[in-house]
């Protein structure tokens, strides 16, 4: 999904986000694309460039010791109201919090990893894939991180991806068996689609 699907008055504000976040301008930037988020929370860009200029934020200032305690209230008592709000089903509202939270600490993985399941959880999976791969940003290896990024890549059939995702578990985790499984489908499933390619018509 590109800034092409937004409405003609949000795609001017994602426009404006990304000259912004050019300038370096991040306050603005930030404070665009979250108001893009809140209208439509599952723009995948729009989360990206927003962690981004988030990122690119904390990068170019000095972290102030009673800022971080602030903030980590803040996570807090916004991951308390998320859980609440995830027990009565609200899991819009729930996402929005934890884009929230990112906005504070674009490098919590386990806010990304929860804002993942619950784009699962409505079936979001180019969302989730997306939070996933934020975690790889940060954390490269994060061995439960790559699980999931594969499976979701099988389940959509992105075998390519899969069997990336597969191959550097196996590096830093050998003989995975969740890994090792998703090597032996895919080249089943290979095997299968090449005997296919291969069937002759009858004259």
């Amino acid at each position: 999904m590109s800034s092409n699907n937004y409405l003609p008055h949000e795609n001017e504000l994602y426009q404006k986000g990304l000259s912004a976040l050019q300038r370096k301008n991040y306050d603005y930037a930030i404070d665009l694309f979250k108001e893009l988020l809140n209208n439509t929370p599952y723009h995948i860009e729009s989360l990206r460039q927003l962690l981004c200029a988030v990122r690119s934020k904390h990068n170019s200032s000095k972290p102030v010791f009673i800022d971080f305690i602030r903030k980590t209230l803040i996570c807090y008592f916004f991951q308390l109201k998320s859980i609440f709000l995830i027990m009565i089903k609200k899991t819009l509202p729930a996402i929005r919090l934890q884009i929230s939270i990112l906005c504070l600490n674009p490098d919590d993985i386990p806010t990304l990893n929860r804002l993942a399941r619950l784009f699962i959880h409505e079936e979001k999976l180019d969302n989730a894939l997306a939070a996933f791969e934020e975690i790889l940003v940060i954390d490269k290896n994060n061995i439960a991180c790559l699980k999931n990024l594969s499976e979701i890549y099988f389940k959509t059939k992105n075998y390519k991806k899969a069997l990336l995702m597969a191959r550097l578990i196996l590096k830093t985790k050998p003989h995975d068996l969740e890994a090792e499984t998703i090597l032996k489908d895919i080249a089943a499933i290979t095997t299968i689609e090449k005997g296919f390619d291969e069937i002759k018509p009858a004259v």
